[in-house]
């Protein structure tokens, strides 16, 4: 969890808000829309667009890379 905490510092605040909904506190995204005050769609593009970014950072993180090839 290290490393998709790291990842989470770097992205956009709302993207990282969702992610710890969704994830952490197991939030619906129609939960988490409702508690946002905006559509479930951008919940759910939030949600992808932030996946892809952790996704990709943490592929490249060095830590991630070696726990890989343990």
């Amino acid at each position: 969890y290290g490393i998709v905490r790291e990842v989470l510092t770097e992205l956009p605040r709302v993207m990282a808000l969702v992610i710890e909904l969704r994830f952490w506190k197991h939030r619906t995204s129609c939960e988490i829309a409702i508690e946002l005050g905006v559509s479930a769609k951008n919940v759910d593009r939030w949600l992808s667009q932030a996946m892809k970014v952790i996704r990709d950072r943490c592929l490249r993180h060095p830590e991630f890379s070696r726990s890989r090839h343990r």
